[in-house]
């Protein structure tokens, strides 16, 4: 008696052959024999997958071969055959065809014409300044070998690049050039020209190739060489360059303290060295960060301010905190401002304000102001110049400004390696105008002084005016007096050159001296060297009061130090006024500096505080990538390093540490693993060879960066797909796809194998790429190496995890998914014949209308005026091919000459190369009195198969004796036919087998989807 079997979901998609007999499993009535260019929907039902649309080739590059020809000879025989032989290609050639002369193997010339009806024929060329016609000579036609150019599109690689659901683009990157799509096909410049951009990758390079986007820019990690970006300023505007990584990452400081080096500065050359007693250094060092401590002065800033002395400071280099006091009655206010480059007046920002109002207070009658400041201030971290801009309408201000010096953290580039014990290097840090700071800023014990005015010898002095030079009683020190009203000054030639760094002024018996031109302002023209330029004054240590007893009565002076931009000098002017109250003062003079020798080299510090980077040629480069936390992290070796919050290029650390600082850590295994991809999850997760790793928090602070292991169950390199809250990722062997997500009940990641049902799918076959395409129908595409295109159809929470396959006529070699209109669109490169096309996958039933159902491969369309040549094919030249025109399918034809001829006219014309949607039944078990009949024969009678939006399919038993299905429901408007959704029943002449299967295929350019098969099944004696 025959039973029906019901099969009334399809959703657990193709099953290996060790699961065929399986009955005893939950979801074997829902697995599938065979299913090629179907895809499951997670409700139940299976539909053919649309066909892809041919957008454009990808990059044809040249390349010469060699190859066997004959050549047919022209020329003149006698005395003018010493002009040349010259060869064609062809007996009959045309004007303007390619000639070789004599040995070439590559044609240097071309034929003006030819008269081939004379006898001889001849040809007319020009031969350098020689125009001449020479004659067909047969007798010396040559079988040689020649070079011919061809063009070949080599291997490349799709890659997303969403910067919204709006504007999204597919890259087609290869060797050395990216060129960009988007929904409606390939991007073209403003002269109609395919638009591209140059780049150093390498063919080698575009399959281990890890990416991250943020925003406007893709980055871009290379295993074992220099990450990269890719910026986007306009629709046709990018940029394709260097990462840009400042201030690390770091490795572990050296901790031998014996280990030294030093920061040394050739003045003459203004260039930086590193140096070491040790072989540190290596040629892979080139373009790595290093990190030296080095000292930064104390700032000890006491100036006065006034209506008439309102003079903006110097800069002062200074990092951490300030202390500001202010004294004095006073009105108006005071401005700190910090910049990164002192020289750009524009980037000079506020600080700290000091404000007061004075006033005059009538029970005391006396002036009196609001305020007076006693201010801690913090800079931001890094180091910062500031400098102080007073705005003081009434009264005297007494500022003081101090902030101790300190050891820093100072950054090198290495830009060019000269020995194991010395490279050359770049001094780089977030501010600029440090080379002159640190090649001069030592401190002023490790200064020689170039002389003082006590012992200048005799006859130096110039002197300005009147009263010369006298010792003070009971000092050894030797100062001028200069009288009220009164001014002094001398000229100091020195023996050689020297480099002038600070001029220390040392007043007794005045209230403020100071080196002025005319009495005003602090920093003047007055102070200059070679008598023509004028010093640039640095204000930044002030105000250091001293005692001594003068004659037994004890004296207040001041004691100036003024910090220079240092100046090779040969002379150098020093003056001094006295335009103040005082009928007198002394005043004497220490100038500080090094004698100056061309290429002499200063030794800047040696410090065995130092740290290497962490990139390197030597120690290796990011191999992945990924945006977690506001951070760009980077995976290098087994180290995780990521940037600052909100800056993807720093690697900075502050003192004291703050949770938006730079991150770093390494993953603690058994091995020593390389980092091969990276996901932002909850966590941050981590895939090696040997595990996978997730951080305790989820944003990562300097002090909490820990990545404890998850599982053992390690992942490839390649990029996972992360589908709601799971990722999908690779194994090591890149021959299976897990799942993972985070467990609450056990605080970690768990997962399961995902092709557990469809293993024979991946049999000799790695994976190679994933694309998740969420809409309309969550499909994760995945490749195999092998050029095998799976589709998975994952839905965790509903036990959905269903495989099918992709065949086309070709070898898949890459895709990508990016938002379209309304749904994600599956880029695809194909490889046919030799050939690579960049594909797009239609929308499957986009509309319902006949005409526009599109289900060819490597396909074009036709609209416009009804007509029987559809040409442009030449891609498709001597290929068979589909055609649905006006929703009529047609009879396959032959490309000839790029073109097809139809029959009848029409608008809508599809072609591509066919495929056969394929999809086969598993042979289920029945449960009868005498048990199981799996092991009895069993025949297939007929089937019920319902289909829904369908058109056309062949179903049977015998894939040599299939059934038509041709609903004839033809449209009053349209030539073509309606979709349908109904239950179609067959009989069948089938034998009796051991595992009978119901076929259902679809060959034509039509879709088909189908929603539940019931055959009817024999169950026979044996």
């Amino acid at each position: 008696m025959p039973v029906h079997i019901l099969q009334p979901t399809l959703n657990g998609g193709v099953a290996a052959p060790g699961l065929w007999r399986r009955v005893d499993q939950q979801k074997f009535s829902t697995w599938l024999r065979e299913c090629v260019n179907y895809y499951v929907y997670p409700q139940g039902g299976a539909a053919n997958r649309p066909g892809t649309i041919m957008l454009a080739t990808v990059k044809k590059t040249p390349y010469t071969y060699e190859a066997p020809m004959t050549l047919y000879a022209w020329g003149m025989s006698g005395y003018e055959q010493t002009q040349g032989v010259y060869y064609t290609e062809s007996e009959t050639p045309q004007a303007g065809c390619p000639v070789y002369k004599n040995d070439e193997k590559t044609p240097s010339l071309s034929a003006t014409s030819f008269d081939l009806q004379a006898n001889p024929a001849t040809m007319t060329i020009t031969d350098g300044s020689l125009t001449w016609t020479v004659l067909r000579q047969p007798t010396w036609d040559q079988e040689r070998t020649v070079q011919k150019t061809a063009y070949q599109t080599k291997k490349a690689r799709l890659l997303p690049f969403v910067f919204s659901k709006t504007q999204a683009y597919s890259l087609e990157l290869g060797a050395g050039y990216i060129r960009f799509f988007n929904s409606d096909g390939q991007l073209l410049d403003q002269h109609h020209l395919v638009y591209e951009v140059e780049t150093d990758l390498a063919e080698a390079d575009l399959k281990d190739l890890y990416y991250c986007q943020s925003a406007d820019v893709m980055y871009f990690a290379r295993n074992g060489k220099r990450p990269k970006q890719l910026e986007r300023y306009g629709h046709t505007d990018w940029k394709f360059s260097d990462y840009v990584f400042l201030y690390g990452p770091m490795k572990l400081a050296n901790k031998d303290d014996g280990l030294k080096i030093s920061a040394v500065y050739n003045q003459n050359l203004a260039k930086f060295y590193l140096t070491c007693a040790n072989d540190v250094f290596s040629a892979g060092d080139v373009g790595a960060w290093w990190k030296l401590k080095h000292r930064l002065r104390a700032v000890n800033f006491a100036p006065q301010y006034t209506t008439q002395q309102n003079t903006l400071s110097d800069a002062m280099l200074v990092s951490g905190e300030l202390t500001v006091q202010t004294t004095g009655t006073w009105g108006g206010q005071v401005e700190l401002q910090y910049s990164a480059d002192p020289k750009d007046e524009n980037s000079w920002l506020p600080l700290h304000t000091i404000s007061s109002i004075m006033y005059h207070d009538q029970a005391a009658d006396q002036d009196v102001n609001s305020f007076n400041a006693n201010d801690v201030v913090s800079v931001p971290a890094g180091l910062w110049w500031i400098r102080v801009k007073p705005s003081v309408n009434n009264g005297r201000c007494y500022l003081r400004l101090d902030c101790e010096a300190q050891e820093v953290d100072i950054f090198y580039k290495i830009s060019e390696f000269i020995s194991p014990i010395k490279v050359a290097a770049e001094l780089v840090n977030n501010t600029k105008d440090l080379e002159t700071y640190f090649s001069t800023g030592r401190e002023y014990k490790d200064c020689i002084p170039v002389f003082t005015s006590a012992t200048a010898p005799a006859g130096t002095f110039t002197s300005l005016q009147a009263d010369a030079w006298h010792a003070l009683d009971g000092t050894t020190d030797t100062y001028a007096e200069v009288p009220k009203d009164g001014s002094l000054g001398f000229t100091y030639t020195f023996p050689a050159a020297v480099v002038i760094t600070s001029i220390s002024v040392l007043g007794y018996g005045i209230d403020e001296p100071f080196i002025a031109s005319g009495g005003s302002g602090d920093d003047t023209q007055f102070l200059t060297y070679d008598d023509t330029k004028a010093f640039n004054i640095r204000s930044e240590e002030r105000g250091k009061s001293v005692c001594f007893t003068a004659g037994g009565q004890e004296r207040t002076n001041t004691w100036r130090i003024l910090h220079i931009n240092p100046q090779v000098a040969n002379s150098i002017t020093l003056g001094i006024n006295n335009g103040k109250t005082k009928d007198k003062y002394l005043v004497s003079f220490v100038v500080r500096g090094y004698d100056y020798e061309a290429g002499k080299e200063i030794t800047i510090n040696a410090t065995s505080e130092w740290s290497e980077g962490a990139w390197s040629t030597k120690n290796g480069w990011p191999a992945s990538v990924c945006q977690h936390g506001g951070r760009l992290v980077w995976g290098q070796n087994d180290g995780v390093q990521g940037t600052r919050i909100g800056d993807n290029h720093s690697f900075a650390l502050s003192s004291p540490l703050e949770d938006s600082d730079a991150v770093s850590t390494t993953l603690k295994d058994e091995g020593v693993n390389a980092i091969n991809a990276l996901v932002s999850m909850k966590s941050l997760v981590a895939f090696t060879a040997g595990g996978v790793f997730a951080s305790n928090a989820a944003v990562m602070t300097p002090t909490d960066a820990g990545m404890p292991k998850q599982s053992a169950e390690g992942g490839a390199n390649v990029r996972p797909a992360v589908i709601g809250s799971r990722v999908l990722y690779a194994l090591p062997k890149r021959t299976k796809l897990r799942d993972s997500a985070y467990d609450y009940s056990t605080d970690a990641l768990h997962g399961d194998n995902l092709c557990y049902i469809a293993a024979h799918l991946f049999d000799n076959d790695k994976i190679l790429e994933m694309a998740y395409q969420q809409e309309p129908d969550g499909l994760l595409w995945v490749l195999m190496e092998s050029g095998k295109l799976l589709c998975l159809t994952y839905v965790h929470a509903e036990n959905v995890c269903s495989w099918t396959e992709m065949e086309t006529d070709g070898r898949v070699e890459s895709i990508c998914c990016i938002p379209g209109q309304g749904r994600d669109e599956l880029f695809l490169i194909v490889n046919r014949d030799g050939t690579r096309y960049v594909e797009k996958m239609a929308d499957r039933l986009a509309s319902k209308e006949p005409a526009e159902q599109y289900f060819v491969d490597c396909g074009r369309t036709y609209r416009g005026e009804p007509t029987t040549a559809v040409s442009g094919l030449d891609y498709l030249e001597g290929k068979e091919v589909s055609i649905l025109a006006d929703g009529q399918v047609m009879p396959r034809q032959t490309v000839q000459n790029g073109q097809i001829t139809l029959s009848a006219p029409a608008s809508v014309v599809h072609v591509g190369l066919p495929y056969t949607a394929r999809l086969r039944t598993l042979s289920g078990d029945i449960n009868t009195d005498s048990g199981s009949v799996l092991a009895k024969k069993k025949r297939i009678t007929g089937a019920l198969v319902c289909v829904v939006d369908s058109r056309n399919a062949r179903v049977g038993t015998d894939p040599d004796h299939m059934e038509t299905w041709n609903p004839e429901k033809p449209l009053a408007y349209n030539t073509g036919k309606e979709l349908v959704s109904e239950d179609i029943r067959f009989t069948f002449a089938g034998q009796y087998e051991q595992m009978p299967s119901v076929i259902v295929e679809q060959r034509d350019p039509l879709p088909l989807m189908i929603t539940a098969i019931v055959p009817c099944v024999t169950v026979g004696n044996l």
